[in-house]
C-alpha cells in the first residue's frame, strides 16, 4: 500500500493495480482464516483488531503528514477555535453546526494541549482509538445477541466491507467518533450489570454518560441511536412471541405454517451455541433509556444546536423531491458511477460493484429466515434485521443526486444489520463441518462484496494521492495552496475575512487561521464575484455586503471542470451543471481593479487586498 501511494504521487499507471493487491493482501488472509479454520475466541478478536488497524493505516498512509479530506478541515477548524479562544462554540464559517457538536474537537484539543502534539497527530490517535473501541464493541454486541463468537467474528469482517469503513469513517470527523460511542453504548446496555437497576448499577450511569457523549458529538448518529433504542424497546419477548409462526393467532394462518415447514426442512441450520455471553436470556430494554436519550437530544437542540434543523432540512427535502420526480417520471435521475468531471471507474469495477450488491440482496433472505428460526425472541437481532432491510430500501436513492448523499452516508449504519444477517447466511450453510469447498466459494463472494463496495464508496481518483485536480477534495490539497495559507497567517495575521474557492477556503481556515466567507454562513453566492466577466458596482456591493478583506484567486480553476460539481458553492451559476471551465479572463479581471492590491503571487494563486471603489 505504501508503494502504491508513492507511485500514485508520481502518476504511475500501475499504482491502482498495486492498490488492489495491497488491500486484498490485508483483507483476504484474515477473512479466509475465519472461514476455513475454527480459531479460539481470543484469536478471532485478535485478527479482527489486526484487520481494523491495518485498514485504518490504509487511510493514514494516503496522507501521513496532514489532513486532506474535506470534512477533516471542517472539524480541524473547530478544534483550532477551541484552542485559540479557550472556549467552546466558537463560530466556524466552513460548517456552522460543527462547533455545536464539539465532542470530537474537545477530546482532540485536550489531548493536543496536554501532549504537545499537533492537532493532526492528536486527531489520528483519537480516531485510531475510536476505531479500536468500535470493532471490539461491535464484536461483543454481535456475540452477546447471537451467542456465537464465530458469527460475531464473521459479522465484524463483513461489516468492514461497507463502502465507508476504510476512508470516510476513518477521517477526522464527528461521525468517526460518535458511531463507536454508539456501539459501545449498546454493548453496555446489553450487559447483565445494566439490568440491576438505575441506582444500583454503575453500568446504568456509564450507559447514560456514553449516550450523552453521542448526543454532543454528532446529530445524525444520535438520531440513529435513538431509533435503534426505540425499536429495541418496542420488541420485547411478549411482542416477538406473539408473532411466532408455530402459535395460533390471527397472524398465523395454516397456509403460512405449511409453507414455512417446507422451507424449514430444506435449509440446513447450524446449532446456536449457548455461551456465557447469552446465558442471561433475552435482552430487553426499558423505556426509561429511550426517554432519557430523547430528552437529551431535544434539550441539546433547544439550548445549543438549534441551527441543526435548518442545516439538515434542505438535504432531506431535496432527496424527497428528487425521488418523487424520479418515480413519477419528472426527471431521469442520475447515472450510476458518474461524477461531474472525473473519469468513470473501469468496466470491471462497475461489474464487480453490481455483483456485490446482488450478492448482498441474494444473501439477505436466507439470513432473515435464520433470524426467524433462531433469534425471533432476541429483540436486538430483530432490530438489526430491520436495519438490513433498510439497506434494500435505500438502494433507489442512488439514482438521485441528493439521495445519493443520504444513501452513502447511511451505509455505515445499516451495514451493522446487513453484516450479521449475511453472517447468519454463512452459518446456515455449515461451511467447515460438511462442505469444506464451500468455504472457498463463500470467501470469493465476500471478497467480491469487499471490492465492489469499496468501488461504490470511493471513485478511483480519490483512493490514492496524486497530482492536483480541480475541487477534488484530497487531490486538491497541494503544497502551493498550503504555503499560501501559511503565508497569510505569518505575514497578514489570522482572523481576516477572505473570499476564495472551495479548496483554498479550507486551507485558509486551517493552515491560515483566517475567516473564509462562504454561502452556508454568509448567505452570499460567492461564485457571482468570480464568474462575472468584469468587475463592476454589483460585484463591489457583494464584497461590501460580507466585508471581504482579501480575495484569493486560483488560476488553475480555469484548466478544467470541478470534480465536486462546483468551484465555490453549490449555488454558483451552473452549479453541479458546468459544461465549460470558468473563464480565465474572469479570474484575471481583478488585476484591472484600481482599489485592489496584489500582495501575494505564487504563480497560480494570487492574493488581493480588497479596497473600495
Amino acid at each position: 500500500m505504501a508503494v502504491a501511494d508513492t507511485a500514485a504521487r508520481s502518476s504511475d499507471a500501475w499504482s491502482m493495480s498495486l492498490f488492489w493487491v495491497g488491500i486484498l493482501g490485508i483483507f483476504v488472509p484474515i477473512a479466509g482464516y475465519l472461514l476455513f479454520t475454527d480459531p479460539s475466541r481470543r484469536e478471532r478478536i485478535s485478527v479482527i483488531v489486526i484487520l481494523a488497524v491495518a485498514l485504518y493505516l490504509v487511510k493514514v498512509m494516503n496522507s501521513p503528514t496532514g489532513f486532506t479530506y474535506h470534512d477533516e478541515f471542517l472539524h480541524w477548524s473547530t478544534t483550532i477555535g477551541i484552542l485559540r479562544f479557550k472556549h467552546l462554540f466558537s463560530p466556524n464559517s466552513l460548517l456552522p453546526v460543527s462547533p455545536l457538536y464539539p465532542g470530537l474537537e474537545t477530546i482532540t484539543g485536550s489531548f493536543a494541549s496536554m501532549s504537545g502534539l499537533s492537532i493532526f497527530t492528536s486527531g489520528l490517535i483519537v480516531i485510531g482509538a475510536a476505531r479500536l473501541l468500535f470493532v471490539l464493541s461491535l464484536f461483543l454486541v454481535y456475540e452477546r445477541v447471537t451467542g456465537s463468537a464465530s458469527i460475531a467474528s464473521i459479522s465484524s469482517v463483513i461489516y468492514m466491507t461497507n463502502p465507508n469503513f476504510i476512508f470516510f469513517d476513518a477521517q477526522f470527523a464527528y461521525e468517526s467518533l460518535a458511531l463507536p460511542l454508539s456501539i459501545f453504548a449498546v454493548y453496555v446496555l446489553l450487559s447483565p450489570a445494566f439490568h440491576k437497576g438505575i441506582v444500583r448499577s454503575p453500568a446504568s450511569l456509564l450507559a447514560l454518560i456514553t449516550i450523552a457523549a453521542v448526543v454532543v458529538t454528532h446529530h445524525v448518529t444520535s438520531y440513529a441511536l435513538l431509533v435503534v433504542l426505540a425499536l429495541w424497546s418496542l420488541t420485547p419477548r411478549a411482542i416477538v412471541a406473539a408473532v411466532r409462526v408455530r402459535e395460533k393467532s390471527v397472524f398465523d394462518p395454516r397456509w403460512i405454517r405449511r409453507w414455512w415447514a417446507r422451507i424449514d426442512s430444506r435449509i440446513p441450520s447450524a446449532p446456536t451455541p449457548v455461551t456465557k455471553a447469552r446465558a442471561h436470556g433475552n435482552h430487553m430494554l426499558g423505556w426509561w433509556v429511550v426517554g432519557a436519550m430523547f430528552l437529551m437530544i431535544v434539550g441539546w437542540i433547544t439550548v445549543v444546536a438549534r441551527p441543526t434543523v435548518s442545516y439538515l432540512e434542505p438535504t432531506v427535502l431535496a432527496t424527497g423531491h428528487e425521488f418523487i420526480d424520479l418515480v413519477i417520471g419528472g426527471s431521469q435521475g442520475r447515472g450510476l458511477f458518474q461524477s461531474f468531471a472525473g473519469p468513470e471507474p473501469p468496466e470491471w469495477e462497475r461489474l464487480v460493484s453490481f455483483a456485490a450488491v446482488g450478492i448482498v440482496l441474494l444473501g439477505l433472505p436466507v439470513g432473515l429466515i435464520e433470524v426467524w428460526r433462531r433469534y425471533r425472541n432476541e429483540p436486538l437481532v430483530i432490530v438489526m434485521a430491520v436495519a438490513a432491510m433498510t439497506y434494500v430500501a435505500l438502494i433507489p436513492l442512488h439514482f438521485t443526486q441528493s439521495g445519493l448523499i443520504l444513501a452513502n452516508r447511511s451505509a455505515e449504519f445499516v451495514f451493522i444489520g446487513v453484516a450479521v444477517i449475511l453472517a447468519l447466511t454463512i452459518s446456515a450453510l455449515q461451511l467447515q463441518q460438511v462442505f469444506p469447498w464451500r468455504s472457498l466459494a463463500i470467501l470469493c463472494l465476500v471478497v467480491i462484496v469487499f471490492v465492489g463496495m469499496l468501488s461504490v464508496g470511493r471513485p478511483p481518483w480519490m483512493r490514492l494521492p496524486g497530482p492536483f485536480l480541480i475541487e477534488a477534495e484530497p487531490r486538491s490539497i497541494q503544497p502551493e495552496g498550503i504555503d499560501t495559507a501559511k503565508w497569510m497567517k505569518a505575514v497578514i495575521g489570522p482572523g481576516h475575512r477572505v473570499l476564495t474557492d472551495g479548496t483554498n477556503r479550507l486551507l485558509m481556515a486551517t493552515y491560515g487561521e483566517q475567516r473564509p466567507i462562504s454561502g452556508i454562513s454568509d448567505n452570499l453566492n460567492t461564485g457571482e464575484v468570480f464568474f462575472a466577466p468584469t468587475f463592476g458596482p454589483h460585484e463591489q456591493w457583494l464584497l461590501d455586503q460580507v466585508n471581504a478583506q482579501y480575495l484569493i484567486v486560483d488560476g488553475r480553476l480555469a484548466d478544467g471542470l470541478p470534480l465536486s460539481g462546483y468551484y465555490f458553492d453549490p449555488g454558483e451559476p451552473n452549479g453541479n451543471q458546468h459544461l465549460q471551465p470558468i473563464s480565465r479572463s474572469a479570474l484575471s479581471k481583478f488585476d484591472d481593479v484600481s482599489s485592489f492590491s496584489r500582495v501575494y503571487d505564487s504563480g497560480n494563486i494570487i492574493v488581493y487586498q480588497v479596497g473600495s471603489q
